[in-house]
């Protein structure tokens, strides 16, 4: 048996514990998100959104935004920007 195999076990059994771990979280966050505000549809984004900005902006925030959030989530108007544009 090589001197190598058993580390090299060893670094992916960690790796895939990690992986395991932040696939977790990463769910966890997403579940407090959804109980914590409410999803609206783009059309009410945009209403949301409408003191503040024209339509135009709006739908531009929504269609540069929806692309990375969650897939179980949608663009909210009290979302951080520099928190999903890491």
């Amino acid at each position: 048996m090589p001197d190598w195999l058993i580390p090299a076990v060893g670094v992916i059994a960690i790796m895939g514990g990690v992986i395991l771990v932040a696939i977790r979280n990463t769910r966890r966050m997403i579940d407090t998100t959804l109980a914590r505000r409410p999803n609206p549809t783009r059309h009410e984004f945009v209403a949301m959104l409408s003191d503040d900005v024209r339509p135009e902006t709006a739908e531009f925030l929504w269609d540069s935004i929806a692309c990375l959030v969650a897939p179980r989530l949608t663009p909210h108007p009290t979302t951080i920007l520099r928190t999903i544009c890491r």
